[in-house]
């Protein structure tokens, strides 16, 4: 489950990136804000299905996928 998720998540940050690549360089807030909003929807994704058992390496799929789709 583990590696489906992050997997996933590291496909929408990577759709995410593409889609703003065009505009990114002019106006480089909406390469953050394209970050962060993947990052903020999948870390609620882990806080609400999981919040009575969040599992450290679970909680850190977001942070980690979101960095390797910026890389």
């Amino acid at each position: 489950m583990r590696d489906a998720f992050r997997d996933h998540v590291i496909a929408e940050g990577i759709a995410a990136v593409d889609a703003i690549k065009e505009t990114a360089l002019a106006e480089p807030k909406s390469y953050i804000d394209a970050v962060l909003t993947v990052y903020k929807k999948y870390a609620k994704v882990v806080l609400d299905a999981f919040v009575s058992r969040v599992e450290q390496t679970l909680m850190s799929c977001p942070t980690r996928s979101t960095n390797r789709a910026i890389s």
